[in-house]
């Protein structure tokens, strides 16, 4: 389980979202009234620059997946690159499935479903067309579960795909056709009419195609999406508002309105149909079909017409398209601006509109990477870098590197490109600040990296972050992490330069300073100077303990833990339990002050009773979360385990309740219940995090069975996955010292004998 080292420096926001370049595009025929939204695209051009296309060359791995989709999916249809690229994105993909089905977590699953089928076009999925079956297994596992669901838009998508992997079996186009057939028939009959749940029963048919098509856009699917809208429109448009609704039904005024605006977005709800799958062609026919009702079918047809021209009025045509579907459909943006960059290439306006519409997505990594492309093709537009450090500013604010290790490769990724972008910046103008300096960047990606248990990474990017500024947060994450890798001595040296850095006053510069006396105590006792570290502990004490009743609530709790720890560091065992009963009753409903309380007792002089008093007290008076009960049942078991204690009923029970929960925290409370063994929860494990806690919970049960070789050998074992920022890592450390220091001790008695 993770846990902060250090504080984060906090990175201040930007104005630059709201700064647009200076080169702006010229309107043609609006359509954004009729979407109901007013910002439209907005565009730099410049001269064109290297791209990144190599990407597409390269073997697909964590660090070059998020740059080889992104281009592969404005690759044209008959791209000759298109489908062994595709391949190795799915093989990548594939890699994932296994560890999601022994999950067992829905959500996720159909999360790696849609991003597998988005790499599917709709002649990919045409009638006779062979689908990889590297979705097969993934495709079937929605089914089966889907099905019990009753999600019909998922299950309908997993067929059509399985129908395209394994044509020979009918069952998978029967089962399809039942689906399909059963839910146009229970909210609309054989053919849509209108009646006094029309206007419920129409749009929730519809929203189930929308997803089906999102998910699986065969040609047949978006043709039956298309007809839907245009049915819908016919029903109302083609009926007497007045006495076209069942007899003994009046139609409402909302309803009345309700009708009058689904018939004028119909043309532009088919269009996106289309447009979503970059068809402009089948969108200007479908559109055309539809007459010219309401004028503003014509108007729309001709601007698609327009923006399939590889000449300026079509990328003009394509901007003002993905500018009017921009607020109220992304998703058509997004492929318009993919078809605009892929019909011009050297046009920065599409780089720049898909670098926007990922961040308003939530897609940094696509974000980041679309900027870079933006700039080297428009390298003058200060602006573009502004806006492109500001948007990293706020993603970062909002936590873009607080990630787990399963996404460290996306994470470089974004680093390279922002790495990128503020080079050119520093390049052109040197003197100018950035928003995002280069020490907050290689702060944060430290940090991202010692979460992924990267520690060479991590400890590479805070010293080109000291390289940048010595900040005083960066000092004490590189302090804790040579402290956590075995250099203890040189810890020492960054948490006193830490110390000589934090010249302010006042209550909150004195809890800072205790706290870095306390990790320069940490790693003075780690070097063997056991006397200067009692000091700088008593120094630590000293400042810390006129704080106590000082702050907010948890200021005062966390105040109060880190009393208790230093007078257990310096032998005030009763003083400590008072400070942590404090810390509890002070802010009973906060979560922090247990963890930590219990996260100590593990690592220093048993307190079983004490243990067992924390547990009751965060079972009973917090809405735990499930892994939060294991894990804090897991540490009172170990400390009773080092103390030779049983354990409480309370223990017990929550161990064989959770051992039941799916998921990675059922199998660790089920060894711990003794319900199935260590190599069983090492081979459920599915990253390093995970690997991490098995071998350190095994070492624990093996200390407690007296086994010492064998509890040292898994603690190694748990260091060895590098998890720097987990509880289990740093439990683990400080249990081998104790080890160590205990057959010292005792080796200096038998020779005194």
């Amino acid at each position: 389980m993770t846990r902060d080292l250090a504080p984060r420096i906090e990175v201040p926001c930007s104005d630059a979202r709201d700064r647009l370049p200076a080169i702006r595009m010229k309107q043609t025929v609006t359509i954004a009234c009729a979407l109901a939204v007013t910002a439209l695209l907005h565009a730099c051009g410049g001269p064109s620059g290297p791209g990144s296309r190599t990407a597409l060359d390269v073997r697909v791995d964590d660090e070059t997946y998020a740059d080889a989709r992104r281009l592969y999916l404005v690759l044209a249809d008959d791209d000759e690159r298109r489908e062994e690229t595709r391949l190795r994105l799915l093989e990548y993909l594939a890699t994932r499935t296994d560890g999601l089905v022994t999950e067992g977590e829905y959500d996720p699953m159909v999360s790696h479903f849609a991003e597998m089928t988005s790499l599917l076009a709709p002649r990919d999925l045409a009638e006779g067309q062979r689908v990889s079956e590297l979705i097969a297994p993934v495709a079937r596992w929605i089914v089966e579960h889907g099905s019990r669901r009753g999600d019909e838009p998922r299950v309908l998508a997993a067929l059509l795909i399985l129908a395209r992997i394994e044509p020979a079996d009918a069952s998978h186009a029967q089962e399809y056709a039942r689906v399909a057939e059963w839910g146009r028939e229970a909210r609309w009959g054989r053919e849509p009419r209108p009646s006094p749940d029309f206007f419920d029963l129409a749009p929730e048919l519809i929203a189930v195609w929308e997803e089906h098509a999102r998910l699986s856009p065969s040609p047949d699917v978006l043709a039956r999406l298309a007809d839907l809208y245009v049915q819908m429109r016919d029903v109302v448009l083609g009926q007497s508002l007045q006495e076209g609704f069942e007899p003994g039904e009046r139609i409402t005024m909302p309803e009345l309105r309700m009708a009058q605006m689904l018939a004028e977005r119909i043309p532009l709800d088919v269009a996106a149909v289309y447009l979503r799958v970059g068809d402009l062609e089948g969108a200007a026919r479908r559109v055309g079909e539809l007459g010219d009702r309401g004028g503003i079918e014509w108007r729309l047809r001709r601007l698609i017409e327009e923006a399939g021209q590889a000449n300026e009025d079509g990328a003009e045509a394509l901007g003002e398209l993905a500018g009017g579907f921009e607020r109220a459909r992304p998703d058509v943006s997004l492929a318009l601006c993919r078809v605009g960059h892929r019909l011009h290439p050297q046009d920065a306006r599409f780089p720049l509109c898909l670098a926007r519409l990922h961040v308003e997505l939530g897609q940094p990594s696509d974000a980041t990477a679309w900027y870079a492309d933006a700039i080297r093709l428009a390298p003058t537009e200060r602006e573009v870098y502004d806006e492109a450090l500001g948007r990293l500013a706020q993603m970062i604010e909002g936590g873009l590197f607080s990630a787990d290790e399963s996404d460290i490769g996306r994470i470089r990724a974004i680093g390279r490109h922002a790495e990128e972008i503020l080079a050119q910046r520093e390049t052109r103008w040197p003197t100018e600040e950035a928003t995002v300096s280069r020490a907050a960047l290689h702060y944060h990606l430290g940090r991202a990296e010692l979460q992924a248990g990267q520690v060479n990474e991590a400890a590479r990017h805070f010293e080109r972050s000291l390289e940048a500024q010595r900040t005083r947060e960066a000092l004490l994450e590189l302090a804790t992490l040579r402290a956590r890798t075995g250099d203890p001595a040189g810890a020492v040296a960054l948490y006193q330069e830490a110390l000589d850095r934090l010249a302010q006053q006042g209550p909150e510069a004195m809890l800072q300073r205790a706290m870095l006396l306390e990790h320069l105590g940490d790693a003075l006792r780690a070097s063997g100077r056991a006397d200067e570290a009692q000091r700088a502990y008593a120094q630590a004490l000293e400042l810390m303990t006129p704080l106590a009743g000082q702050g907010d609530e948890e200021r005062q709790a966390l105040t109060r833990v880190r009393l208790g720890v230093l007078q257990r560091r310096v032998g005030q065992g009763e003083r400590a339990s008072d400070e942590f009963r404090a810390a509890l009753e002070t802010a009973p409903s906060w979560r922090e002050p247990y963890t930590e309380i219990l996260a100590h007792l593990v690592v220093t002089e048993p307190a079983p009773e004490l243990a067992e008093e924390v547990f009751r007290r965060a079972t009973t008076g917090l809405a735990l979360e499930h892994e939060w009960r294991v894990y804090y049942a897991l540490w009172v078991q170990a400390v009773a385990g080092r103390a030779s204690q049983p354990l409480s009923d309370d223990v017990v029970r929550t161990l064989s309740g959770e051992s039941e929960e799916p998921g990675w925290h059922g199998r660790l409370a089920a060894f711990a219940a003794g319900t199935i063994e260590y190599d069983q929860l090492l081979q459920a494990a599915q990253n390093p995090g995970q690997r991490c806690e098995a071998h350190f919970y095994a070492g624990t049960r093996k200390l407690a069975q007296g086994d010492t070789a064998g509890a040292r050998e898994q603690f190694r074992a748990a260091m060895e996955t590098g998890m720097v920022g987990y509880f289990e890592y740093a439990m683990a450390q400080e249990l081998l010292a104790s080890l160590g220091t205990s057959e010292r001790a005792m080796e200096g008695e038998s020779r005194a004998r």
